[in-house]
């Protein structure tokens, strides 16, 4: 590449930079108005018709893959241009390079150009041609009919050599070459001598795979590969900040997703729930984390209300607890600033959120656990009710408190709905 040429490609880069940085920033806005529309409930009614559609549609992996395959297969092309653009003018090394033919003086045979059907000559070059020059043969190694790449006025040119003159009176101390394009009626205007002659063309090509390798090297394919780029980067993550705001505002109005773990869940008897926890270590670990306080606002607020401030993944274990109890006969709810689960004559449990965490009261004996559940902070704590408290933050805290449930049910002959037990 030419200084120009690299100073073109900086700016370009600078400038094309700019405004993905640009765009990017108006794709964001775009997306925290559409947050912001969506934690005020505007868009509830959109949110649920997406939400069921999803339901009955299986999220298929080729998309990915096929995305994959696109973008690896456009960072290749673009990488390959930009060898491509930095090997042409490196003819002097031993190793083949590569040329993009722009031009159609090769492309076919003229009909007064007799002598390429009078020597069978089929080696043709189409524009856009992507065609491999080798190093050029020393002087005397240079025939009649060879396609050679020559330089004039700083500009690369593949032509045949259609004529040799050997050293005369004109030329005592070298030879003069005469090259003609096979699609050209005339020779060139000039005979070219051997320093000219860069490479030789030896019949090795790829047809038409130089348009890519051209728009690559412009501006235009520079920035569709730096938008591509951004988008990979961009899009992800903007996606999931606004999948987690509707998956939070579905939960506070009710429309609860069930995730796969809740089918598990589901699938999980007792005793297998008691088997996996009697894997845990049977000393007793209290927590010692610090747990954030409540703010004056968000006692005042409601569970609803609460729910859409923790993570993902506490809202998740929050939608297992809740679909888990759920699943006995006569068990309703009840919502204030806690969510209660419990029967007429029967508490369950009760869940709360405090700052950034999920806490669960449970109706158990706090006794029956010290020395089985290891990671339940087991606590009065003045709740009569539910003397057995609990803070979920692994999976390991959601089986724990599963199966706390399900020994509550157990005792108290709960049934499952359509168990008919």
């Amino acid at each position: 590449m030419s200084h120009y040429e690299i100073y073109t490609f900086i700016l370009c880069l600078v400038v094309f930079v700019l405004l993905t940085v640009l765009s990017s920033f108006f794709i964001a806005t775009i997306i925290k108005q559409s947050i912001r529309l969506t934690k005020h409930g505007v868009d509830d009614e959109k949110i649920k018709t997406e939400y069921f559609k999803s339901l009955k549609k299986k999220k298929s992996k080729m998309d990915c893959i096929f995305s994959f395959v696109v973008c690896i297969i456009l960072a290749a092309v673009f990488i390959f241009s930009l060898f491509v653009g930095c090997s042409t003018d490196t003819y002097s090394s031993d190793a083949p390079t590569f040329r993009v033919v722009n031009t159609g003086s090769m492309e076919k045979k003229h009909k007064k150009n007799e002598y390429l059907v009078e020597n069978n000559l089929n080696d043709q070059i189409a524009t856009f041609d992507l065609i491999i020059v080798y190093k050029a043969p020393k002087e005397e190694d240079l025939k009649l009919y060879d396609i050679v790449v020559y330089e004039v006025d700083d500009i690369m040119v593949v032509h045949r050599i259609v004529e040799i003159e050997e050293p005369n009176q004109y030329h005592p101390n070298e030879r003069w070459f005469k090259l003609q394009g096979d699609a050209v009626e005339n020779p060139d205007r000039f005979p070219v001598k051997y320093e000219q002659i860069k490479g030789i063309y030896k019949g090795d090509r790829v047809p038409f795979v130089g348009s890519f390798i051209l728009f690559m090297q412009s501006p235009a394919g520079w920035l569709c590969i730096i938008l591509v780029v951004g988008a990979m980067i961009i899009t992800p993550i903007l996606e999931k900040k606004l999948n987690k705001v509707k998956n939070q505002r579905l939960i506070a109005i009710g429309v609860i997703k069930v995730e796969e773990s809740i089918e598990q869940v589901n699938a999980t008897s007792t005793e297998d729930v008691e088997e996996t926890i009697t894997d845990y270590p049977v000393e007793p670990e209290f927590i010692t984390e610090e747990i954030e306080i409540e703010t004056e606002n968000d006692i005042e607020k409601t569970f609803n209300e609460l729910l859409p401030t923790i993570s993902n993944k506490l809202i998740e274990y929050y939608s297992i607890i809740r679909s888990h109890v759920e699943r006995f006969d006569g068990v309703y709810s009840v919502v204030d600033k806690t969510i209660e689960f419990r029967t007429e004559k029967l508490p369950i449990v009760c869940m709360e959120i405090s700052g950034k965490s999920l806490f669960v009261h449970l109706n158990a004996d706090p006794d029956c656990y010290r020395k089985e559940l290891t990671i339940i902070n087991l606590s009065t704590d003045g709740q009569t009710e539910y003397p057995l408290r609990a803070i979920v933050n692994s999976q390991k805290d959601l089986e724990t408190v599963l199966s706390v449930i399900l020994s509550i049910a157990k005792k108290n002959g709960l049934q499952r709905k359509g168990d008919g037990l």
